[in-house]
C-alpha cells in the first residue's frame, strides 16, 4: 500500500517515522517533513538525513545571530536563509513588502510574482528557503531598503488543487482509501476491524486533531473529500460514537 501511495501521490506523502528524534526540534514538523521527502531516500536515509540537518543548521538564523547574518548578506551580496516569510500590501506606496523576523527585517523587497504565486504569504506567512541579495541602490521614500528577495521555495502547500486529489483518489478502492486515511492518522489499520476504522474516521471528520496527526500535506482536503459520506454504522449507540 505504501508503495502505491508514493507512486500515485509522490511528493505529498512522507514517512512520519523518519521525522521523530531528528535533532532539529526547533523547526515546525512540516519543514522537516518537506526536506526529508525531497532529499532523503529509504536506501540511504541516515546519510541523507545528516545532510538535511547540516543544511538546516547552516541556513537557520538564531535570534542572537540576526545582525551577524545581515552583515554577512551585505558583505557577500547573497545568502540563503530558512525562515518564515510574510508579505503585506502597503496601499500608500502601492507595493508589497516582506517581513523576515529571523533577521529582524520588515522592509525586504519582494517581487509581486512571488506574492501571487504563494498567497499564504499574506495570511500568516510560510516557512521556506529565502534567497536574499543586498542592493543599496534600492531607495523608497528617501530610505534605503537594500534587502531583496530573489526567490522563495516554500515548505508547505500554498494552493490546494482539489481536482488533483479527486482524480488520484480514483486509483484506490474504497477499502484501500480507508486504510490510507487511518494510517495517515498514525494508526495501523491492519489491527482494526472495518467498524473500528469507520468509527475513527467519523471522529476525525468532526475533530480538529486530524490536521495535526495526518501525514498528508493537505489533510483537511483529503479527509473531507473522502469521508464526507461517512455515516454512523447501523446499531452504533451514542456512547460508542462519543
Amino acid at each position: 500500500m505504501n508503495t502505491k501511495l508514493k507512486e500515485v501521490f509522490r511528493d505529498k506523502v512522507v514517512n512520519k517515522a523518519h521525522t521523530i528524534n531528528t535533532g532539529v526540534d526547533e523547526f515546525p514538523r512540516y519543514v522537516v517533513e518537506y526536506l526529508i521527502d525531497n532529499y532523503c531516500s529509504e536506501e540511504t536515509f541516515h546519510e541523507d538525513m545528516e545532510k538535511v540537518v547540516r543544511r538546516l543548521k547552516e541556513n537557520f538564523v538564531h535570534g542572537a545571530e540576526s545582525d551577524k547574518i545581515r552583515h554577512y548578506i551585505r558583505e557577500n551580496r547573497h545568502h540563503s536563509v530558512i525562515a518564515n516569510l510574510e508579505a503585506r500590501l502597503v496601499e500608500t506606496e502601492d507595493r508589497y513588502w516582506a517581513s523576515i523576523s529571523a533577521i529582524n527585517e520588515n522592509f525586504a523587497n519582494i517581487p509581486e510574482s512571488v506574492v501571487r504565486q504563494y498567497p499564504m504569504l499574506l495570511s500568516g506567512g510560510m516557512w521556506g528557503t529565502i534567497e536574499l541579495t543586498y542592493d543599496e541602490t534600492e531607495i523608497h521614500n528617501k530610505k534605503i531598503r537594500p534587502f531583496k528577495i530573489t526567490s522563495f521555495t516554500p515548505f508547505q502547500v500554498s494552493v490546494i488543487n482539489v481536482d488533483e486529489f479527486i482524480q488520484k483518489r480514483r486509483e484506490f478502492a474504497t477499502e484501500e482509501w480507508i486504510d490510507v486515511l487511518v494510517n495517515s492518522c498514525g494508526l495501523d489499520p491492519a489491527r482494526m476491524t472495518r467498524r473500528q476504522r469507520l468509527l475513527f474516521l467519523c471522529r476525525c471528520q468532526a475533530s480538529p486533531r486530524w490536521e495535526k496527526s495526518s501525514a498528508w500535506r493537505c489533510p483537511a482536503i483529503t479527509a473531507a473529500s473522502s469521508i464526507s459520506r461517512c455515516r454512523r454504522p447501523r446499531g452504533m449507540t451514542s456512547s460508542e460514537s462519543g
